[in-house]
């Protein structure tokens, strides 16, 4: 997922872009800006998936942007020090506000309702493509619960089929399946939101999935994935 941040503060753009890349690695940061003519122009260059936009700016309102560029096709999340300007990015049909200062959950919460506004309609009924020596094999996405890495290799669970051992690293499949609800909970495990039943919260945290694993979540995952699982309910 491609991203441009927009903000005149430079301290807020690098608070967003460190949480971004610790809470949702597969979001790569186009380019910043600080203004709304610098905001203009990395976004008509880099066709980003999402903006994260401060309404106030050192020349103007963001808002101003958007008018300019109605056209394109991207999402927008506000990020403000006011609640006040939450009616203006209602007005217009921002995916998400956050106010400052930035959460790692708010920024989590977002990003998931940017996937799923992208995703398409028809996107249970996507596959991928795993291959092993000798066979392609085509699997349905919301077929799969969780992923596990094993050294250099990612072992796929299936919902009802015997597990699938593939020879690339989990981070691989993470950007693949990233779009479609599958959050990294662990650095060994990647999930299927879909298929979770239940978060303990004993005993650090484990996710309860619907073929009966129960998968670790890491301390530094913790507030991220209970963002993502809120985020899946709205």
């Amino acid at each position: 997922m491609k991203a441009i941040i927009i903000d005149n503060d430079s301290s807020v753009r690098f608070a967003l872009k460190a949480i971004l890349e610790q809470v949702c690695p597969d979001v790569t940061i186009e380019a910043e800006a600080a203004g709304v003519a610098d905001g203009i122009e990395a976004i008509a260059r880099h066709r980003p998936d999402v903006v994260f936009l401060d309404v106030e700016l050192a020349d103007g309102k963001g808002t101003e942007i958007l008018q300019t560029l109605s056209g394109l096709a991207f999402q927008t999340v506000f990020v403000t020090a006011f609640p006040t300007y939450a009616v203006d990015a209602f007005k217009v049909e921002a995916i998400d506000f956050i106010l400052k200062p930035i959460l790692p959950g708010d920024v989590v919460r977002a990003v998931e309702r940017v996937r799923q506004k992208a995703q398409p309609k028809d996107g249970h009924s996507r596959t991928i493509l795993l291959r092993d020596a000798e066979t392609v094999h085509v699997v349905p996405v919301r077929a799969i619960v969780l992923c596990s890495a094993h050294g250099v290799y990612t072992e796929f669970h299936r919902l009802g089929q015997a597990p699938l051992l593939m020879s690339r690293n989990l981070k691989e499949y993470e950007s693949q399946l990233s779009p479609f609800g599958f959050v990294r909970v662990h650095h060994s495990h990647l999930v299927n939101l879909e298929h979770v039943k239940a978060f303990d919260k004993r005993n650090g945290g484990v996710l309860v999935m619907s073929d009966g694993h129960m998968v670790t979540v890491s301390h530094r995952k913790r507030e991220s994935v209970l963002a993502a699982l809120d985020a899946m309910s709205v």
